[in-house]
């Protein structure tokens, strides 16, 4: 029993530290908050077209809850979400009146050279130095029937911070009534959010403001993370690297909300994890659209918004969800649960990322080597193509594949066998940074496909360069063992190579 709770205190402190480097470094923290704040000044400064309306600049989204993480890429972009609020609006502004009133002012002077194009609902700051994000700047105003709404069905705490906002595609947009505006709440959100875990955040802060000497006013938020926090961060990097950039992946506010929901008060990210893994779906409610039974997963701070909407239209993002969060189960709980810290961390590299898992293991003194894998005798395969670029294996890639059967997604792991005619998705997820090319190798074997003429080997360049070249989609049809293979190319070199994730169709 000693030993099993040693174990399960190591496989905690790896979460932990897993957590941890998935988020964003001290100076990319305090360079993101002076930035939004020096918007903020720009636009209530003398002489500003807004100071009349006491504009307001503050977070909203994960960098507000605190669940942000990295980009997978080192080069890419943060996205850094806000909002701008005005005041004391004349009664006859429309959403589009309100959105130029920010957008003209953001226009001229020192914001004229970041500001992109106009958005659905936002204007967006470019940044290109530094932390190599840019900034959404969502225009809203307070909500001015808030009370009228959410009385007796919203605690006042949260629903006191409630807004109207803007999005081009309203039909209200260029309606004055703003009863007939979209609505948000971040600010009661992140309320509501807090204390789902206040106990832990508490003592969190207690903690900080001892360790830098400080009272808890003065702890900045983000030296602060509770479990809860931490598991959201693991789950968001899970679903990414399971999903690659499908834009039908599981969103992050249905993950933060039912984890949210589902936490219990753990006092690590392990059993945090653990609960909420095996309870966010309890917190899916259904309803009924028509005759239709539609899943139902709550704003809590806006019973009229259902933040799983889509899933009606579009069953693969419901579909999506499940299969997600049976892989993470596997993946993140039962991996561990069934074995050791040692045989857990294969699997991790697989869904974490490899030197994401090398270095959480290695903080905490546990020895980085991978566990071999399994041996595999192939089937001779004399069709197959040779790299034709030297291959020095300098990075990490690695690949996960699920299929379609009968309009549900599942996910491909060791000893899958697959029926004919189905859809194949592979996804790759690769520790090479910078501007790289992605190639796949698809090898079939088998009396069926030599029949047919259609033996596949050869070593393909994928249809886009990138990111978005680590997908690739495929189909069942001939029964045999076959397998996909991916390759990072760098300057005519392959720095990193998958090794074969094997399909069996029959």
């Amino acid at each position: 029993m000693k030993v099993e709770t040693q174990e399960r205190q190591k496989y905690g402190k790896v979460l932990e530290e897993l957590a941890k480097s998935l988020d964003l470094t001290e100076n990319q923290f305090k360079e993101a908050e002076d930035k939004y704040k020096a918007v903020g000044e720009y636009l209530s400064r003398d002489g500003s077209t807004l100071a009349n309306f006491n504009p307001s600049i503050e977070p909203q989204g994960s960098f507000l809850y605190g669940t942000m993480v990295r980009p997978i890429q080192e080069d890419a972009h943060y996205d850094i979400d806000l909002i701008c609020s005005l005041e004391n609006l004349p009664l006859s502004d429309s959403q589009k009146t309100l959105k130029n009133r920010i957008g003209n002012e953001l226009k001229v002077g020192r914001y004229e050279s970041l500001l992109d194009e106009e958005g659905q609902r936002c204007w967006t700051l470019n940044y290109a130095e530094g932390t190599r994000f840019h900034m959404d700047i969502l225009p809203s105003t307070p909500d001015q029937f808030r009370k009228d709404i959410y009385e007796g069905r919203v605690d006042e705490s949260y629903y006191n911070y409630a807004l109207r906002m803007t999005d081009t595609e309203s039909e209200s947009y260029e309606s004055s009534n703003r009863m007939e505006w979209p609505k948000t709440n971040p600010k009661g959100y992140s309320k509501w959010f807090k204390d789902q875990m206040i106990k832990q955040y508490k003592q969190k802060m207690n903690e900080a403001a001892i360790r830098l000497s400080k009272s808890v006013e003065d702890v900045p938020h983000w030296k602060v993370k509770t479990p809860l926090q931490h598991a959201i961060q693991i789950l968001k990097r899970h679903r990414d690297i399971m999903f690659g950039g499908d834009d039908e992946k599981p969103i992050s506010i249905i993950i933060t909300t039912l984890a949210a929901k589902a936490y219990q008060g753990e006092s690590n990210v392990f059993d945090a994890l653990k609960t909420i893994l095996s309870g966010m779906e309890h917190y899916i409610e259904e309803d009924f659209s028509g005759y239709n039974r539609i899943k139902v997963v709550k704003n809590p701070v806006n019973p009229e918004e259902n933040f799983a909407d889509k899933w009606e239209k579009n069953q693969a993002l419901q579909n999506n969800f499940y299969l997600w969060l049976a892989k993470a189960k596997s993946d993140l709980i039962e991996a561990f649960d069934l074995g050791t810290i040692y045989s857990a961390k294969s699997q991790l590299e697989t869904s974490m990322g490899k030197s994401l898992v090398d270095n959480a293991y290695s903080k905490i003194g546990v020895p980085t080597l991978s566990q071999p894998k399994k041996a595999r005798n192939l089937p001779i395969a004399a069709h197959r193509e040779a790299p034709k670029w030297p291959v020095v294996n300098t990075h990490s890639v690695s690949v996960t594949g699920r299929y379609n059967h009968n309009g549900k997604w599942n996910y491909i792991s060791d000893g899958t066998v697959i029926p004919t005619g189905c859809s194949l998705m592979f996804a790759a997820n690769t520790s090479v940074t910078g501007s790289f090319e992605v190639f796949w190798q698809v090898v079939n074997t088998g009396h069926e496909a030599q029949m047919a003429k259609c033996l596949r080997g050869q070593i393909l360049h994928s249809k886009t360069a990138g990111r978005g070249g680590l997908k690739q989609k495929e189909a069942t049809a001939y029964k045999g063992t076959h397998w996909v293979e991916c390759f990072i190319v760098q300057g005519g070199v392959c720095v990193a190579r998958s090794g074969e994730f094997i399909v069996e169709i029959g």
